[in-house]
């Protein structure tokens, strides 16, 4: 729990105070789905810049017989893990004709 509190005090700028609370006060569903998402749109920043310096490593490494990209270098973007609960919620919107984003 320690890490978790550290995590989010980081991320948000939060006092230990405010954190400690919201911690303890949060169902465990809506905590978990914040750090999830924190945790996703993160890891979309640190592949982001990643694909930066990748970019660069697979221009300086193409050659005329192999032209390489930035995928090939770091691999594939972060994708966001659905949830038993998110799945639901998709099924009950596509029942309603509801459209959502993809990702």
């Amino acid at each position: 729990m320690d890490e978790l509190v550290v995590f989010l005090m980081r991320e948000f700028g939060w006092s230990l105070e405010y954190t400690v609370n919201l911690v303890q006060t949060l169902p465990i569903k809506k905590l978990n789905a914040l750090v999830r998402e924190l945790r996703y749109q993160k890891a979309m920043d640190d592949y982001k810049q990643a694909a930066n310096a990748a970019m660069v490593v697979a221009c300086l490494s193409s050659s005329k017989q192999r032209r390489r990209s930035a995928k090939d270098i770091i691999g594939q973007p972060p994708r966001r893990i659905d949830s038993k609960e998110t799945t639901q919620l998709r099924k009950a919107a596509e029942e309603q004709n509801i459209k959502l984003p993809k990702e």
